[in-house]
């Protein structure tokens, strides 16, 4: 069984992923957990370039959730680690102590990979500029141009995706799917799809996300969430601001984006101002007998007329014409 097998279901957008996750088994063990789980297309691409590098927990959170025997393969082939230690009938078991080493070591190892690809695909799929430095990427063409002249011919070559290009190896085609059929049958994956991708490396694994994105839409452009600041796909072409992701008391950052924009709205409201200024002046003014029932009289009633205007209920003229009637008149 490969460490990964994506397949992707056109007619419905989305994309099924058979991955291994580092899950807690009892007291201080942990254990590698097959998982398959179906998301919309560039889900699991949206979740690596939502990583926030300043955070002490969103890149391990990552590894744990999807690529650590994958990491711990590729280091334990570098530096000569022995791991077998943590495979017991080639199933995965460590102890807290020792993943919690192991995160640091994989998050020292491969921290700057990660920052380079979430780079690159932030690149391609937005109009942001890039979060590492441009000498540090003069250096990384530089580099690449050197590798493979041939291919920069065509001065209009995009360098980034070039690149990714050549990173893709060791991606096969099943076309068993047993995954998804025989392993995962209660995800009921449509018998329609021809194919699946299996591979050992997770950059294959958010390569053929990426790939699959564009072929639904050549176009699109990820966007940042205006609340949460995380990145999200836009479900439509519009200009969209929010995403629909649960932010706080059970709301959609859409949600209190909507609230957001209404509140902008009433506060550069002129009447309501207008509303708020009387209000302030009954209320400086309350000590004198007959301010004071006027001020009883708008604390009372307002908040209801103000109710009215917000809903649309009366014209513009009608909550005017009741503000300016609260005006105590000199006798």
């Amino acid at each position: 069984m490969s460490l990964y097998n994506i397949a992707f279901d056109t007619n419905n957008k989305t994309e099924c992923l058979n991955h291994f996750s580092i899950e807690k088994k009892k007291d201080f063990i942990f254990e590698s957990v097959n998982r398959c789980e179906i998301r919309p297309v560039g889900s699991i691409l949206i979740d690596f370039l939502n990583i926030d590098f300043d955070s002490d927990n969103d890149m391990i959170n990552f590894i744990a959730k999807y690529c650590f025997e994958d990491l711990l393969l590729k280091l334990a082939q570098k530096s000569k680690m022995d791991i077998s230690k943590y495979y017991k009938k080639e199933n995965f078991f460590i102890t807290q102590q020792a993943l919690s080493n192991l995160f640091f070591e994989l998050e020292s190892e491969y921290e700057d990979d990660f920052t380079y690809y979430q780079d690159t695909f932030i690149k391609l799929l937005t109009t942001e500029k890039d979060s590492i430095s441009p000498a540090e990427f003069d250096d990384i063409e530089a580099d690449f141009r050197a590798e493979f002249p041939d291919l920069f011919e065509d001065e209009s070559a995009n360098l980034d995706l070039i690149s990714l290009n050549y990173r893709i190896n060791d991606l096969k085609l099943d076309f068993t799917m047993d995954d998804f059929y025989y392993f995962h049958k209660e995800l009921n994956l449509p018998r329609s799809i021809p194919f699946s991708f299996r591979t050992d490396d997770y950059l294959n694994v958010l390569f053929i996300s990426f790939k699959q994105l564009l072929s639904l839409n050549s176009d699109i452009k990820i966007k940042k969430c205006a609340n949460c600041n995380k990145y999200f796909i836009p479900k439509t072409m519009h200009d969209t601001k929010y995403c629909d992701k649960i932010f706080k008391d059970n709301k959609t950052c859409k949600e209190i984006g909507r609230e957001l924009a209404f509140k902008e709205r009433l506060d550069k409201n002129p009447l309501l101002k207008t509303y708020r200024t009387r209000y302030q002046t009954l209320s400086k003014q309350a000590s004198e007998r007959d301010h004071h029932e006027m001020y009883e009289y708008f604390k009372k009633v307002g908040p209801e007329i103000r109710k009215k205007f917000i809903n649309n209920e009366i014209t513009d003229k009608e909550f005017q014409d009741w503000i300016d009637s609260t005006k105590v008149r000199k006798k």
